[in-house]
């Protein structure tokens, strides 16, 4: 049996529905990259939100005021800080001068909340809950001097727990440029 030839209005159909399936596949690509798009967009503004959250926690009770407590204490006593620095003869003796000190200005709790602050922040960059550079901006030098001004302290901790990795985050924080 011979095939019949496709009439105007056959072709025309086929050619529709050919478009058809090529329109329909170019949008689902185009709305399957618009989708990602948002879902990256939205993924990036919860990380920016999720830094402001330690932001909102840095600049309210209890933190801010044991953060402004150990800045007058240590601002206070800046001139036997320096005297340490300056006379010490080894490094031990100056982690003794930090050690002794905490202790003396009954610190040691106000030092472990920053710790746990910084830590805690350290910890949702490194596993991008927190954006990086938002909080790299807000943080990087608090967290910096912190690190420095009580490294010694926190070996102390390190070793006295026999946690030999207890404040590495905040260490990665400080060392990690953006």
């Amino acid at each position: 049996m011979p095939i019949a030839p496709m009439t105007q209005l056959q072709r025309w159909k086929a050619f529709s529905d050919v478009l058809a399936t090529w329109v329909g596949i170019i949008a689902a690509i185009s709305g399957g990259i618009f989708a990602t798009y948002e879902y990256l967009e939205n993924k990036e503004a919860s990380r920016i939100r999720e830094s402001l959250v330690f932001v909102e926690r840095f600049s309210k009770s209890p933190i801010y005021e044991i953060r402004r407590k150990l800045d007058e204490i240590w601002y206070a006593n800046l001139a036997k800080l320096e005297r340490a620095l300056q006379t010490r003869t080894n490094d031990e003796q100056y982690t003794q001068f930090i050690l002794d000190f905490i202790e003396q200005k009954r610190l040691d709790a106000d030092v472990r909340e920053m710790i746990e602050f910084f830590r805690s922040l350290a910890i949702c960059t490194q596993n991008k809950i927190c954006d990086e550079r938002t909080a790299k901006a807000f943080f990087g030098d608090h967290a910096t001097s912190f690190y420095h001004l009580h490294y010694r302290y926190i070996t102390y901790l390190r070793n006295k727990t026999g946690d030999l990795s207890y404040g590495w985050e905040i260490q990665e924080f400080t060392k990690k440029k953006n």
